[in-house]
């Protein structure tokens, strides 16, 4: 076989499918076709049987967990006067079983109606800051099924929230008195009508 045959042989294998493996080209034999599969279905609507994503929501000394479309399955908040944090959750039951990171409590509950009960406990509970810890899972039980709610940075806020005393109310600087050190503005000139 001549020289220009081998290279007409080498060019035509050249041409052939390869894969590479590592550092090595191999030949595949047949070509690979990957097709997309085409949908009608919107993607931007959850998949049937499931709903928003569960998250916490903090607003002014409280924390909701649940749906954003759906009410709270789990919810604290601060009662200052009280020193307290009242807990809500979606079910019934006459106790409520904190449990995070080696803290736990048992709450006796009360009726909140709309099918969910409350329980309180005093701000010095060590529940609160086990449950407060980045990483940690609370287990809330007591009721028809245990939940198990991500602990952290939402409980942190408002433990710290009702932890910190209010900043006092500064009575509203009165608008007819000058400061002190401040001249008073001169009396407004007198117009009188000019004369008939």
């Amino acid at each position: 076989m001549s020289r220009n045959s081998l290279v007409l042989i080498a060019l035509l294998l050249a041409g052939c499918d390869k894969m590479t493996v590592g550092n090595r080209t191999e030949r595949s034999g047949e070509p690979r076709v990957a097709s997309a599969n085409v949908t009608e279905q919107n993607v931007s609507e959850a998949p049937e049987g499931e709903g928003s994503p569960m998250a916490w929501r903090v607003v002014n000394g409280a924390a909701f967990y649940g749906a954003a479309d759906q009410p709270p399955v789990f919810a604290l908040r601060c009662e200052r006067g009280s020193q307290s944090i009242v807990f809500e959750r979606a079910g019934g039951g006459t106790a409520m079983n904190l449990s995070a990171e080696g803290g736990s409590a048992s709450l006796g509950t009360r009726d909140a109606g709309n099918g969910r009960v409350q329980a309180r406990t005093s701000m010095n509970d060590g529940v609160l800051d086990a449950m407060a810890r980045p990483q940690s899972q609370v287990i809330v039980s007591g009721g028809a099924e245990a939940l198990t709610v991500p602990g952290g940075v939402a409980i942190r806020r408002v433990v710290d929230f009702c932890r910190t005393p209010p900043e006092p109310h500064l009575p509203a600087p009165d608008a007819t008195s000058a400061p002190a050190n401040v001249a008073a503005p001169a009396p407004a000139p007198s117009v009188t009508p000019p004369p008939g």
